[in-house]
């Protein structure tokens, strides 16, 4: 709480105090106080004159703007860039909810190689013509007999 006494014109200093308790107020939030309250907060219970009181005001109001306005812009700004351009990451896009449409056609995954030369197989891959003959031999070969359903 700063010193003053009535009718001596405001140090740099009280004026500091009430332009720092302006900003801190509408940084907070808080609604802006009026001139007693300001006089109170800053010089305490101390009766001041009208041109100190009016001098305190303003320098509290002042800053109380400042911070206000700065704010208001950036409220504003953010307002001005609603909706975003991008989607939110998990809509993925145009997303329709639901389940898919049973009766919409749907593409088979191509799995045709366009040139097989420049194709690999993995290391622990058998070609396909020794994993066909080992999945006949497990099912019974080629000519499996078909159980005999005539007989009752």
């Amino acid at each position: 709480m700063a010193t003053v006494t009535k009718d001596a014109p405001l140090s740099p200093k009280v004026k500091a105090e009430a332009a720092r308790h302006g900003a801190g107020d509408a940084q907070a939030g808080l609604v802006r106080r009026d001139r007693a309250g300001v006089v109170a907060l800053v010089c305490g219970e101390k009766g001041l004159g009208e041109s100190q009181s009016d001098a305190l005001f303003q320098e509290y109001s002042r800053a109380f703007e400042k911070v206000t306005k700065r704010e208001d812009l950036v409220d504003a700004a953010s307002e001005m860039s609603f909706p975003a351009s991008d989607p939110p990451s998990y809509m993925g896009g145009a997303s329709v909810a639901g389940a898919p449409n049973p009766e919409t056609p749907t593409e088979k995954p191509n799995t045709k190689v366009s040139d097989p030369s420049e194709v690999k197989p993995a290391p622990d891959h058998k070609p396909a013509a020794d994993a066909d003959k080992n999945e006949r031999e497990a099912a019974g070969g080629y000519n499996r007999a078909k159980p005999d359903v005539s007989k009752g």
